[in-house]
């Protein structure tokens, strides 16, 4: 088995604690199960569709419907049985390549579909460029409105998302997925593996192409001001502890640890130079012993 033991995680969740309508305890789920899991999800996207369909007539019917900037879009996806594993966490492309549909007003013509790496990052900036609004430059994200407005755009190489201890890095061709402090990870070769099928992280032949990505998304980790992992949030928000290279957890463990804060106001400077990064200022716990 070439997937990293992470992914045993969701798939251990005891059925007892899997009240969410799409998740079950897949391990000896029956194909009867899985489909009902499956219909109660798809129940779930028509309710947001009829939901969605009531707001538009709102705003039709105030004559707002043409003087709004609307976007649709979905926080994360679902596995819901595929790689055996349901619900969320992981960085597969059904759970992290999620639906983007943008009106800008004045809108016409026929919806066109956008292929390129576009990210949730890029709704703060494309809300102010709408609004005239000058974009801070410590936002990450890029505005989409030149895709709406037919003008030239520079697409990006690299899009990322993080969860926690697990940081992902999508190009057109490839995607990395660094588990922060551990030892296993993933690499997928999109054009040949489109459905990641085939971790390979450990395969020789891929050994210098996943350092070059490596490399890349150290260079973003250490620079980026986006806050959303545990390991950026304070301790007394997550409680979240730094894993092992042994650790295969997805959220840091969950065991309560003798800690002692150190300030390494110099160590942490060195992880990265950006001040506005949570890494730059930040206490660091060491286990004790």
């Amino acid at each position: 088995d070439d997937k990293p033991p992470q992914h045993r995680t969701p798939s251990g969740v005891p059925r007892s604690n899997t009240d969410h309508e799409s998740r079950i305890d897949l391990r000896g789920a029956s194909d009867a199960e899985i489909a009902e899991m499956k219909r109660h999800y798809f129940a779930k996207i028509s309710t947001v569709d009829e939901q969605l369909g009531r707001v538009l007539a709102a705003l039709e019917a105030r004559g707002w419907l043409e003087e709004s900037l609307l976007i649709f879009c979905s926080d994360h996806g679902e596995l819901l049985g595929d790689h055996e594993l349901a619900y969320k966490w992981l960085m597969y492309d059904p759970i992290v390549h999620v639906p983007l549909i943008i009106r800008h007003p004045g809108s016409v013509g026929t919806p066109a579909e956008v292929g390129d790496l576009v990210s949730l990052m890029d709704l703060a900036p494309t809300i102010l460029a709408s609004a005239g609004v000058d974009i801070p430059t410590y936002i990450e994200g890029q505005s989409l409105l030149p895709y709406l407005n037919d003008e030239e755009v520079t697409s990006r190489r690299f899009v990322f998302c993080e969860d926690n201890y697990q940081v992902m890095m999508r190009g057109e061709r490839h995607k990395l997925v660094y588990y922060i402090g551990q030892e296993a990870g993933e690499l997928y070769d999109l054009e040949d593996d489109p459905h990641e099928l085939w971790n390979r992280w450990a395969d020789p032949e891929f050994v210098a192409l996943k350092n070059k990505l490596l490399q890349h998304l150290l260079s973003w980790f250490t620079t980026s001001t986006y806050f959303n992992s545990g390991y950026k949030r304070g301790e007394r928000q997550t409680r979240l502890r730094w894993p092992s290279a042994g650790d295969a957890g997805l959220h840091g463990g969950g065991k309560n640890m003798q800690t002692k804060q150190v300030f390494v106001g110099a160590g942490t400077a060195a992880l990265t130079t950006n001040p506005l990064h949570p890494l730059y200022r930040s206490n660091i716990n060491l286990k004790v012993g």
